[in-house]
């Protein structure tokens, strides 16, 4: 393993989380992300972690990947005792209001999301291209979806 970031703090979707023993590598994916508050939850990436994301594809993909998976795995199965979930899809603002495109990977989701901005421009902004957080509260009538450092290969968040 390359050399290892001992903490990271992130806010991601209005949660502080702290995530323990990630590579350097992987601090690029949470620049956006970084934050300076005490973390209400840590999540340790341990080398088991990242052997068990390896194997779950049959070793077909990168180190690097396998790691922001695992730090994703447990940060989304905490999430769902906060009444916030990830959910597999691309997400758009359209004055005011979300829109998801949610398919098996493959299907057309970033191309979509593509024209869906040359057809409003302006009018649009990514949220997400790839695994935004739906997080409802208690006083709101709708929940509200943030982007995250899991944006998928284009980087679209």
């Amino acid at each position: 393993m390359g050399k290892v970031l001992k903490k990271l703090i992130c806010r991601i979707a209005d949660f502080v989380v702290e995530f323990l023993n990630l590579s350097l590598d992987s601090q690029k994916y949470f620049e956006n992300f970084l934050s300076g508050d005490t973390p209400e939850v840590s999540f340790e990436i341990s080398e088991q972690d990242i052997q068990f994301e390896i194997n779950a594809v049959n070793g077909k993909c990168t180190r690097i990947n396998a790691e922001l998976t695992a730090a994703l795995r447990k940060f989304a199965y905490w999430m769902l005792d906060s009444k916030a979930f990830l959910l597999h899809s691309s997400l758009i603002e359209v004055n005011g209001t979300g829109v998801c495109f949610a398919a098996p990977s493959g299907t057309g989701k970033t191309t979509h999301t593509r024209l869906w901005q040359q057809l409003l421009g302006d009018n649009m902004t990514i949220i997400n291209g790839d695994k935004p957080i739906i997080r409802f509260f208690e006083d709101q009538k709708y929940p509200i979806g943030y982007g995250t450092p899991w944006c998928g290969k284009e980087r679209y968040g």
